[in-house]
Formats: structure tokens, C-alpha cells, sequence
């Protein structure tokens, strides 16, 4: 066989490789997408398989477009092709990992770590330490990650700020479970990313006096024990969109 059909052929084995891995991330992305809360990670189970034939398939493309351009001889287009389609859902991969930066392997985010909104309307994992196993590895890993999550304090009535807070949750597309201006209360669930994971969100506000309030939120991903830092990027949206209003 010459240098022609080894770069050839060695091009259009990673083209193939690499769409069954893409194949095999997108399928498994959709599997997660559709699959109930119990069933999300199991789902995943085909993302991992087709990130290593993706990864695989991107080497064996580089070796064809080496061999290629040192002998000269064969088509690049296969290994080109190759390298596009498995880096696509690769780079989708790597620009979620990247974008969490040092996010700690926590998913359960509040602006009061001594005393943390609770829930009422949506029930609270049972394992929702998983990952931590204690309260103070939490607020530790908490503390360390998120010093900038703090309580908002508006110039506004509770029930005011109950009712933007809702209807703000609702523009977002969020689920509002409950919205109760005498508890000073609001609970809802976002669901996140293609994925469609449930993230629930409490709010609880506080009359300080003279027409003040302070606002406190937390956000609880159901499932997985990392977030990649969607809770935190959760509170400080919301907060920083309810305070724009709440003063507009």
C-alpha cells in the first residue's frame, strides 16, 4: 500500500470514529435531557465513551494529515473533516469545564451560610450533601468559593418585592412553586443547559423596618454533586436583576 492510501485511508478511519463519537456525546446528551431526576446520570454513561472515540479520532486524524503533508501524497480532507466533527463536541466539553473555573464540588449555594433559606413548597434531597458529607465541609468549600454571595437589601415592602421576585422567576422561565408575600417566601425550579437538569430556588425575605427589606436566595441542583458554578452565577443574576427592578 503507498503513502497515498495509508494517509487516505488512515483520514477516513477518524471521520468515521469521529462521528460515531459525536454520535455517541449527542445521543447521550439527549438521553440525559429526556431521562427523569433519578435517571440523569445514568444517562451519561454514553458521554464519556463517545468523548474517548472523539478523542481517539482526533489523534488519528492528526497522524493522517501528517503523514500527508510529510510524504506529500493522499487527501487532507478526510483528517480535516475529522478533526471538525470531533472537535466540535469537544471543545462544547472543554468550554463547560473552562467556564466553571475553580467552581467547588458543591451544588448547594446560599447568601447565608448560618442559616440558609428552607424549603417548604419543594422537597429537599435527602442526600443533598452528597460529595461533602457534612455541613461544615460545606460551608468551608462554601466560604473559601463563593465570599461574594451575599444578602441583598432593597428599598422596598416584602410583598413588593415577593411579587417582582415571581414574576421575575416567571420571565426567566422558571417554574414558581410558591409565591407568599405573608411568609415572605417565593420557591421555583430553572432548569439548566441542554441537559434540562431541575435547579431549585428559594427566596426569603425580611422586613427590616422603614420600608426596607433583605433578600436572601439559595440554589440546589437535584442531582450531581459539582454544579460547575451555575447556582452561584444563579444568585448573583437574579439578585442583581431583582435590584434593578425593584429600583426602576
Amino acid at each position: 500500500m503507498n503513502a497515498k492510501s495509508w494517509a487516505t485511508r488512515i483520514g477516513w478511519m477518524a471521520l468515521f470514529a469521529a462521528i460515531v463519537g459525536a454520535g455517541l456525546m449527542f445521543a447521550g446528551a439527549t438521553r440525559v435531557r429526556f431521562a427523569g431526576d433519578a435517571d440523569k446520570l445514568a444517562g451519561f454513561s454514553w458521554v464519556p465513551l463517545g468523548l474517548m472515540i472523539a478523542a481517539g479520532a482526533m489523534l488519528l486524524a492528526l497522524v493522517a494529515l501528517i503523514w500527508r503533508f510529510a510524504g506529500k501524497r493522499g487527501s487532507a480532507r478526510p483528517g480535516v473533516l475529522a478533526l471538525i466533527v470531533a472537535g466540535i463536541p469537544l471543545g462544547w466539553l472543554a468550554a463547560q469545564i473552562v467556564s466553571a473555573g475553580d467552581a467547588p464540588a458543591i451544588h448547594d449555594v446560599t447568601t447565608d451560610l448560618g442559616d440558609p433559606p428552607a424549603f417548604a413548597a419543594l422537597p429537599l434531597a435527602e442526600d443533598n450533601l452528597r460529595g461533602v458529607e457534612t455541613e461544615e465541609r460545606w460551608r468551608e468549600l462554601h466560604a473559601r468559593a463563593y465570599a461574594d454571595i451575599e444578602p441583598l437589601v432593597v428599598g422596598a415592602p416584602v410583598d413588593q418585592v415577593i411579587a417582582e421576585a415571581a414574576s421575575l422567576a416567571r420571565d426567566k422561565g422558571w417554574n414558581v412553586a410558591s409565591s407568599n408575600a405573608a411568609s415572605g417566601a417565593m420557591e421555583a425550579t430553572a432548569t439548566v443547559s441542554y441537559y434540562r437538569f431541575k435547579d431549585d430556588v428559594v427566596l426569603r425575605v425580611t422586613d427590616m423596618g422603614n420600608g426596607r427589606s433583605r433578600v436572601d436566595m439559595r440554589s440546589v441542583s437535584r442531582v450531581g454533586i459539582s454544579d460547575l458554578g451555575y447556582n452561584a452565577a444563579r444568585i448573583r443574576e437574579f439578585l442583581a436583576d431583582l435590584d434593578a427592578r425593584l429600583e426602576g
